[in-house]
């Protein structure tokens, strides 16, 4: 390999002047002219060897800056839960194990088999009807004021 010649002194590289900008460009130039034909993953090396080597941080174009590793992270602190059984269902929710929950569901259980037993069409079923969708939206009025809880 040949010397790289950029025509500039060491003092303009650390003093900042806009006249390195163009040598900038004619040194990424000749780096590209000399890794022509050379594979990616070689060229990468490369370029962070050379990095390195002038005290510069690399980092890879894959991982979000301020980021260790690439992909969502998972919170440090979270809890861990312990494993279910398998077959084992998960534990109902708390606003299920209150009494107003239990004896809403009693009643709507209760008026479902009445509804089933009572004749099609009859006076009766409509009301029925009526004290399900009531029953049903205390249910719901009960779990959208324990939902945060």
């Amino acid at each position: 390999m040949s010397a790289i010649n950029t025509g500039a002194t060491p003092a303009s590289h650390e003093s900042g002047s806009t006249d390195s900008v163009p040598n900038a460009f004619a040194l990424a130039a000749q780096i590209s002219a000399l890794l022509q034909g050379v594979s990616k993953k070689d060229t990468k090396q490369a370029l962070e060897m050379v990095a390195t080597l002038n005290g510069l941080r690399v980092i890879s174009a894959d991982r979000p800056i301020g980021q260790a590793t690439a992909g969502r992270q998972q919170p440090a602190n979270k809890p861990k839960s312990a494993p279910r059984k398998k077959g084992e269902a998960p534990p109902p929710a708390a606003w299920k194990q209150t009494a107003a929950y239990r004896q809403l569901q009693a009643d709507r259980t209760a008026v479902v088999d009445r509804l089933k037993a009572a004749l099609k069409g009859s006076s009766e079923q409509l009301s029925l009807q009526e004290d399900l969708r009531c029953v049903e939206q205390k249910l719901k009025d009960l779990r959208a004021s324990k939902a945060g809880d």
